[in-house]
């Protein structure tokens, strides 16, 4: 899996490509805990992400903690 990261004023934009599994999801984890807080939203493209497994999507969930309410968007899902 790769991770793209983007920071555009306090918007941090993280693109997913591969797979999003067991054996990746803590690769994501490291990379939301290394967001500064100065990022007020981040955004999530899932363009070029082929497949999300439970682990996955844990990880989805804690960083929607860290940015509740609009704060955090999910976008280009298949």
């Amino acid at each position: 899996m790769e991770i793209i990261k983007m920071l555009s004023g306090n918007e941090m934009m993280i693109a997913l490509e591969g797979r999003l599994d067991t054996t990746t999801s803590p690769l994501l984890r490291e990379q939301i805990a290394q967001i500064s807080p100065e990022v007020e939203k981040v955004k999530f493209d899932f363009k070029d992400l082929n497949y999300i497994s439970s682990a996955g999507l844990r990880e989805i969930l804690v960083c929607r903690k860290k940015f509740s309410g609009d704060k955090m968007k999910v976008v280009n899902v298949s």
